[in-house]
């Protein structure tokens, strides 16, 4: 049975109204990163209010819209591990080793993303994409495609979420989300 055409319409608008907030989510997030972390000392972090504010807007955006963005997260990181396996093969001024182990990184980010996308997007696993982009943004600055301790959390949240789910009793239903 194929949807009608005003269905597809509100499906339409919900999934660029998700994708616009995303990309609005990331005007807050930049600049809180901007006023906490990017200006202050390296291992050290600066005190604004401000900051603080415009990084929890970003959370809380991110967090409710995550079943909507997350298609296009994933397709952004599958863009980016392709480019870096064919940076590999062709050679870039980027040490070989730091871009595997970013392609590394970014590929079992990937598998973790399919998961979360093929059993839905329940709060914990809205929770750990937004820790994922918050990483992502941490060590923006110096470079946004370079493995980090920052991409290390971000990956630990997702593998946490997965591990969650893989590891609960099967008895239990999670339709509560």
């Amino acid at each position: 049975m194929s949807q009608s055409v005003k269905e597809q319409v509100k499906s339409g608008l919900r999934l660029g109204g998700g994708l616009a907030v995303f990309l609005i989510a990331m005007a807050p997030l930049a600049d809180g990163f901007r006023r906490i972390v990017w200006a202050a000392p390296p291992h050290q972090l600066l005190w604004s209010p401000i900051g603080v504010a415009e990084l929890i807007v970003a959370a809380g955006l991110l967090v409710s819209t995550a079943h909507l963005w997350v298609h296009y997260f994933g397709g952004c990181i599958l863009f980016g591990t392709i480019k870096g396996c064919f940076a590999l093969m062709a050679g870039t001024p980027i040490p070989r080793l730091e871009l595997a182990w970013a392609v590394i990184i970014f590929s079992v980010t990937l598998v973790l993303i399919v998961a979360v996308i093929s059993r839905g997007t329940p709060l914990i696993d809205r929770i750990a994409l937004t820790v994922y982009v918050f990483s992502l943004g941490w060590s923006a600055d110096k470079g946004l495609f370079m493995p980090s301790p920052s991409l290390a959390v971000g990956l630990a949240a997702l593998l946490a979420s997965w591990s969650f789910y893989y590891w609960r009793p099967h008895g239990l239903s999670t339709e509560q989300d």
